[in-house]
């Protein structure tokens, strides 16, 4: 009876120890996992860039408890569109392309970022008449190409694709409620210029104020 006793109490102790072996290599053999990136993002996620100019990219990750993490990763490029350095500074070739920004973690976690490398701009505005309110319905264009555009309902308008350069854009109301006018727009590539418009009436509505005039 004393040696079943002792044979059992032997078994139970072995037990125990080799839970504690396992709770031992669960815990710390297999590393310590807090802060281990699960994904990845890379901001911005898309980019229109214009030739010859530069662009920054950063890499947020999220780790297995959830936690957003700023990961330290590598960068590298698919697509010859450029040269991207160790800190995210992407610099555009002298060519238009398309292609991607890569970053990777140790552990071979990636994330990508999609790049077009242009010759072209825009040219976007608002326009408005000579009391301040938005006008829709007018023609944006340049002459001699086949860009043009149309304020919408809030007096927005946007010329894309133009070639760098230096460009005279109209207005022109198809009502015939304004006159005609027009404004110099420099635009650079991968980069959006700003060209505002106030319209002239013909006829001056009878909201306009008539200044008084003192002698």
């Amino acid at each position: 009876m004393a040696n079943s006793s002792l044979r059992l109490y032997l078994t139970l102790l072995g037990c125990f120890l080799l839970a504690g072996i396992f709770l031992i290599v669960a815990q710390q053999g297999c590393g310590d996992l807090s802060g281990e990136v699960v994904s990845l993002t890379v901001v911005p996620s898309t980019k229109t860039i214009g030739i010859n100019q530069s662009q920054v990219f950063q890499a947020y990750g999220v780790d297995v408890s959830g936690n957003s993490v700023t990961p330290s990763v590598t960068w590298s490029l698919e697509g010859n569109i450029g040269s991207v350095s160790s800190n995210g500074l992407f610099i555009a070739n002298g060519t238009a392309n398309s292609g991607k920004i890569v970053a990777t973690t140790a552990t071979a976690v990636a994330a990508r970022a999609s790049v077009v490398v242009t010759y072209e701009g825009w040219i976007a505005g608002n326009v408005k008449d000579e009391l301040g309110k938005t006008v829709p319905g007018i023609k944006l264009y340049i002459p001699g190409t086949s860009s043009q555009a149309f304020s919408d309902s809030n007096g927005d308008y946007s010329i894309s694709q133009v070639p760098q350069g230096t460009y005279e854009v109209w207005a022109t109301d198809p009502r015939t409620i304004y006159y005609d006018a027009s404004l110099e727009a420099v635009v650079s590539s991968g980069e959006t210029v700003r060209v505002d418009f106030t319209m002239i009436y013909y006829t001056k509505p009878t909201d306009i104020p008539t200044p008084t005039i003192i002698f």
